[in-house]
This record gives C-alpha cells, sequence and structure tokens, in this order.
C-alpha cells in the first residue's frame, strides 16, 4: 500500500479535477491512500513549477495529468533515465490580446483542454482569486492560441508576478515568444516590477524552455532538480527571474 498525495494550487489547472477524480477512483480500486494539499501560490516550488503534482510516499514524482493509460507509470517510471528534448516549434506572432477577466476566462480552460469546453471547476475558483490574478489571452487569427496566467504579490516595495501557466496548444507554431514580449508591454504599463517562473531545461512543461526565456532577458535564480513527466521521461526545472 502506498501513499499517493496530490499538492495542486487550487483548481487554477482545469485537468487537476480530472486527475483528481481518477486518483481517488484508483486508489480506492487498488488499497492506496489517497491524500490532497491546497499548496499557496507562495509555495510553488513545492510544485516544482506545475499547477499540481502527484508524490508517492513524499517523494515527488510527476506534474502530469493521470489517466487510465499512464497510471502504472507513477510506479514503475520506465522512462527514468530518459532525458527530454522537444523540438523547438515555428514561431508565429500573435494578432491580438486581452487581458484574462470573468467574460473570457473560459476561453484559457478551452486552451488548455484542446478544445474540450466541458464545465470546470476553475470558473467559480478564478472568479473568486481575481484580484490577485494577472492573466492575458494570445490570438491569431481571431482563434485563441496562447495564455498567461500570474498572480501579483508586493516584496520590499516591488510588484512582483509568480507566473502560474504560459501555455499554447498549438503543435507546430510557437506563439509564446511574440506573446510574452506584449504581455511584458502591458505588465510594466499597470506597474509591475519583475516576473518570476519556473521552467524546462529542454522541454516546454512546465511554462516552457529555459534558453527561450533566457532570450527575453530571464536569468537563473535557482536549479530546483529534476521532474519526471509520465511516459517521457525527465527534465531539469529551474527558477528564473526579469526585472521589467
Amino acid at each position: 500500500m502506498s501513499i499517493i498525495t496530490l499538492s495542486h494550487i487550487g483548481f487554477l489547472c482545469p485537468w487537476y479535477s480530472i486527475t483528481r477524480n481518477y486518483l481517488c477512483t484508483y486508489c480506492k480500486n487498488n488499497n492506496h491512500v489517497f491524500k490532497e494539499e491546497n499548496v499557496s501560490v507562495s509555495d510553488i516550488e513545492k510544485t516544482s513549477g506545475f499547477p499540481f503534482i502527484v508524490s508517492i510516499d513524499e517523494k515527488l514524482i510527476t506534474g502530469s495529468p493521470v489517466f487510465e493509460f499512464n497510471v502504472m507509470d507513477l510506479f514503475e517510471q520506465k522512462y527514468r533515465n530518459v532525458r527530454i528534448t522537444d523540438n523547438d516549434l515555428i514561431q508565429e506572432n500573435i494578432d491580438n490580446i486581452e487581458l484574462m477577466d470573468e467574460r473570457n476566462v473560459k476561453e484559457s480552460i478551452s486552451l488548455c483542454m484542446n478544445g474540450d469546453s466541458q464545465k470546470s471547476e476553475k470558473l467559480d475558483w478564478y472568479i473568486g482569486n481575481g484580484d490577485r490574478k494577472i492573466g492575458f489571452i494570445g490570438y491569431n487569427e481571431d482563434k485563441s492560441k496562447v495564455m498567461m496566467e500570474s498572480f501579483l504579490r508586493n516584496e520590499n516595495g516591488l510588484n512582483i508576478i509568480d507566473i502560474t501557466c504560459l501555455y499554447s496548444n498549438d503543435e507546430k507554431y510557437d506563439f509564446k515568444d511574440s506573446f510574452f514580449n506584449e504581455c511584458r508591454n502591458k505588465l510594466k504599463a499597470i506597474g509591475v516590477n519583475r516576473a518570476e517562473i519556473i521552467v524546462g531545461e529542454s522541454s516546454y512543461y512546465p511554462n516552457g524552455k529555459k534558453k527561450h526565456f533566457e532570450r527575453f532577458g530571464f536569468s537563473e535564480m535557482k536549479y530546483l532538480g529534476d521532474i519526471y513527466l509520465l511516459n517521457r521521461g525527465c527534465d531539469r526545472i529551474f527558477k528564473l527571474g526579469l526585472t521589467l
């Protein structure tokens, strides 16, 4: 019997609820203990930058969503010795950027879930936390292609955002460079002084590749260790910071 713990930042990620529901059933049917831990954004390093993370017997395993087809890899970790190297996508520009709010947060949910518009607990959670959240959605040809979510905090008189999700679901084009340049301008305009983010070294999870953010001027703050992505392999995780 193992203790499987799902640590999560509220309902930030729509995949959290699906993973939670599946793990509850899996643990019940296989004599494991299922636990949950709600993590504050200030402790995002505990989830290695992912909106949620799964641990087994207090050992961090993965930030991947868990389903029937990959649940056994939580235990087997067959690709533990594989270093993930995601190919770079073709750079493409966004046409428009909008502030994320109650009107369009559903678009971010659909974007995250690859077009699935099923009801998500994120909507009510987002509305209840909107006073600290800053998010944007980027569009290309009137279709949402990329999103960013962050939480604002004040530290020593500086307005700092912790970027909790920077995501695009396009399999061919990378809209993040164009999008983040626009986000940076808008963040500066509303008085944000600094941005911090956790990224992968050579995979797009969490949030993107380290080298891409270094092009924006981000610098390394600390190395956070390795993370395992189910049925894929491992990558090194870093926390980066940028003065805007």
